[in-house]
């Protein structure tokens, strides 16, 4: 395999992703909607990545769009797709016909949509899903913050697990290991999620508020709860604790606002529908209530809709 790589909807995780690429030696594509977003960033002299150390790198990377690689035919054998969860979909039917024979998709997002998503239409043969355990946001446009990271994972349904220890290696700046049950380790994150980021969207809180205080650490677990009874009734065994995990996150994280408080206090379309309603979906397939998400759920999305502020 060559190592003609592409990087969909370069944004925080888009920018580490290609960071990472970079150390390993190879120049991704990163490929945007449209080529006037392409050409305004490479006018800003391209996306730049401050790491943990302080040092801020510029990515080494051919910037493109949809309609370029489609308009030159070209092709890739590998291809991260790191779009919000409401964006996949486009970005999947736009992409999907420019991989080689050989090439597959990864998938970046949080939940299981994008994933299942993908098997669906290009084969669980073709796909492989990236869980990944690292802080990295937006300070300007064109400019990411990479705070660290710990162990992620890396795994699919269908690859050799050859191809995922390579994909492995190109991500080695990440400390990806390779997985058996991708999903179990995909459901113990949305646990994570469905606890942290709705609370804090709520409430406008930062993440250690759900430890610090007895209501929300309340509250939180009985979010867990729900997600564990689904997760069982569907025969998938998470990984690690999930009550831990989340306290684990919320205290290492304590000062941060969770992406989804950010997305309120900046008037963005939450992701909401793909974490907590992702819950409530899988529960009703199983018959196993949720409440407690389908609340949250409500309520995220009534803050959505009517931009409150802290």
């Amino acid at each position: 395999m060559t190592d003609n790589v592409a990087v969909v909807g370069p944004g925080a995780i888009g920018a580490l992703l290609s960071h990472a690429l970079n150390k390993a030696g190879m120049k991704p594509y990163l490929i945007f909607k449209d080529s006037r977003r392409a050409e305004a960033v490479l006018r800003e002299g391209g996306i730049k990545l401050q790491t943990p150390v302080g040092d801020v790198v510029t990515l080494a990377a051919s910037y493109t769009s949809y309609e370029e690689i489609s308009t030159k035919g070209v092709v890739f054998d590998l291809i991260f797709i790191t779009t919000k969860n409401y964006d996949f979909p486009e970005a999947l039917s736009r992409v999907r016909t420019s991989l080689s024979s050989k090439g597959f998709i990864v998938t970046c997002q949080n939940g299981l949509f994008a994933y299942e998503q993908a098997v669906k239409e290009v084969g669980k043969e073709r796909v492989a899903a990236l869980v990944l355990s690292h802080g990295v946001y937006r300070e300007k446009p064109t400019h990411y913050v990479w705070v660290g990271g710990s162990e992620s994972y890396v795994g699919s349904e269908g690859l050799p697990k050859k191809v995922l220890s390579n994909l492995a290696g190109k991500l080695s700046l990440l400390n990806v290991k390779v997985v058996d049950d991708i999903k179990s380790y995909m459901w113990l994150k949305l646990a994570v999620n469905a606890a942290i980021n709705p609370l804090t969207a709520v409430l406008g809180v930062k993440n250690r508020a759900l430890v610090e205080d007895e209501v929300l650490r309340n509250l939180a677990d009985k979010i867990v709860d729900e997600v564990v009874e689904v997760a069982n009734a569907l025969g998938v065994k998470l990984p690690s604790n999930p009550y831990e995990e989340y306290v684990k996150i919320a205290m290492s994280t304590g000062d941060n606002y969770s992406s989804m408080l950010q997305d309120i206090i900046n008037k963005r379309k939450t992701e909401v529908d793909f974490i907590n309603g992702e819950v409530v979906r899988k529960g009703r397939l199983v018959n196993v209530k949720t409440p407690v998400n389908e609340t949250l759920l409500m309520l995220v999305k009534a803050k959505e809709r009517q931009h409150y502020r802290l």
